[in-house]
């Protein structure tokens, strides 16, 4: 059965979830004290007592903050879950370390440390993993406002769509009386026009979706503004695609959403602690991946001597700036002898050893030397060819607009989806790069890095994630998504 959590209920559960994560804090410090020592009298715990208690109110405090109490935290993946769960209990240790620097006496030693995090965090990990299947018990009751047959076929693709966050519930008709009568609407139809509130409290609507046009209304808001002092969160269609499914159906957006999506207050700040952190870990990581680098060199010498050993490519980068990218060569001098053309799986133009480098991403390597350069990022839209951003501008609505963001070395459009040749992979790749751009956090970033060293150990994007997306697609594309043409190969390549 699927409930409702509202005002206090919601309330009483993340106190009680606060309450027995601080215990777990709390009781594993003292654990771990107690083993550390060998004594388990009460002296040792009170030696602790400041900081210990620091901790377990800071490691929820910041958990809180973070989301993870709430029932949209079902929106992560899991282990992007059990990381931000890692990073906020990191911050609490942090934080209880920079108190006990202050107090030598109750400072906490390494060897306590050391033992008390397999216990805390496991704990910890257990806890939210039992939160989160308790939480799908306790998904949004959403409700879809429809006036017309577009806001209908929304509807439609949606119940398709499975969600841990949400329950779709029904629609509601917001058409005028004169409207209704061409297109009679049936399906899971709760309300109409007149009666929006008391459908939204006979239903126990948490959240009523929209689009834009329907806020052109004036009578409608009204009514919906009496709805949203209600308690009841009023969210636009594209709005649950990001939260729900972390892309942007790009039929689904307009002029307002890409100045809102670009122009949001943190992105300043965003860009330059991502360039203190490009800067700091590409100099680190380029050392630890040298002897790699130069194993590569001396094969690409040894079974492709007729070739450079760098391939050299221009790109378009941020606000269109063209940059030269740097990879290692994989493929035979000759491999565009007939014309730009797409690499695609075991591609013939590969030499010996090169579809190695390619799974592997050891050609990306010297890319780490366009990020410290500044051209490009660990974590963004990959960099594209000008021609190639030309085509696909005339094709893909709003595709230049991925040229808001920096480049990046690998991107949450290549961790949700595998190599595309097609104008329709670009689209659907699009869809994730402008979530991203919207998005765009330091904690997306990890997001990204960890699921691309995934891929890179596992050999690429699974065939489920290839198939949710393939199902997804048919399921929420655009009707001019679907045209014959969308398969039409592209001339632009990269190698």
């Amino acid at each position: 059965m699927i409930h409702s959590i509202k005002g206090k209920e919601r309330w009483n559960a993340t106190r009680n979830h606060f309450i027995l994560d601080a215990a777990i804090v709390f009781g594993g410090m003292v654990a771990a004290s107690a083993v550390r020592f060998q004594d388990f009298t009460p002296p040792v715990v009170l030696r602790y007592l400041p900081v210990l208690i620091i901790a377990s109110l800071a490691v929820p405090a910041i958990l809180y903050g973070a989301g993870l109490y709430s029932v949209r935290s079902l929106h992560l993946k899991k282990r992007h879950r059990y990381l931000l769960l890692g990073l906020c209990y990191l911050a609490g240790v942090v934080l209880m370390l920079t108190f006990g620097s202050l107090d030598f006496s109750s400072r906490v030693g390494r060897g306590v440390l050391a033992i008390s995090f397999p216990i805390t965090f496991g704990l910890l990990m257990a806890h939210h993993a039992f939160l989160a299947r308790l939480t799908l018990g306790y998904r949004e009751r959403v409700a879809v406002l429809v006036a017309g047959k577009k806001d209908y076929e929304s509807w439609l693709k949606l119940q398709r769509l499975p969600s841990n966050a949400a329950h779709l519930i029904g629609i509601l008709d917001v058409r005028t009386p004169e409207e209704r009568i061409d297109h009679p609407l049936e399906s899971n139809l709760l309300g109409a026009r007149d009666t929006i509130m008391s459908a939204v409290e006979d239903n126990n609507i948490d959240t009523l979706l929209c689009s834009g046009r329907h806020l052109r209304d004036q009578q409608l808001v009204s009514k919906l503004r009496e709805v949203c002092f209600g308690g009841v969160r009023l969210s636009r269609i594209v709005d649950f695609f990001e939260e729900n499914y972390h892309m942007v159906p790009v039929w689904l957006i307009d002029l307002d959403w890409l100045l809102g999506a670009s122009s949001l207050p943190h992105r300043g700040y965003v860009r330059k602690w991502k360039r203190l952190f490009d800067v700091a870990v590409s100099g680190f990581v380029g050392v630890v991946l040298s002897p790699f680098l130069l194993v590569a060199m001396a094969w690409i010498r040894i079974v492709s001597p007729e070739g450079p050993v760098f391939f050299r490519q221009i790109r378009c980068g941020r606000l269109g700036r063209k940059f030269e990218v740097l990879k290692l060569r994989t493929m035979r001098v000759d491999a565009e002898s007939a014309g730009p053309q797409w690499a695609s799986k075991n591609d013939p133009r590969v030499f010996l050893g090169g579809g190695f480098l390619r799974k592997f991403r050891i050609d990306e390597i010297p890319q780490l030397w366009n990020i410290l350069r500044g051209d490009m990022s660990f974590v963004g839209p990959r960099p594209e060819r000008p021609d190639f951003i030309d085509k696909l501008s005339e094709d893909v609505p709003y595709f230049r607009e991925r040229l808001l963001v920096a480049p990046g070395l690998t991107g949450w459009a290549q961790v949700n989806y595998p190599y595309g040749a097609t104008t329709q992979d670009a689209r659907r790749k699009l869809e994730y790069d402008l979530y991203y751009m919207k998005h765009m956090t330091l904690t997306l970033d990890m997001f990204v890095i960890l699921d691309t060293v995934r891929i890179v150990l596992t050999g690429g994007v699974s065939q489920r994630a290839l198939d949710d997306a393939d199902s997804r697609e048919a399921m929420v594309g655009s009707p001019e998504a679907m045209d014959d043409d969308s398969s039409e190969q592209l001339a632009p390549s990269v190698v």
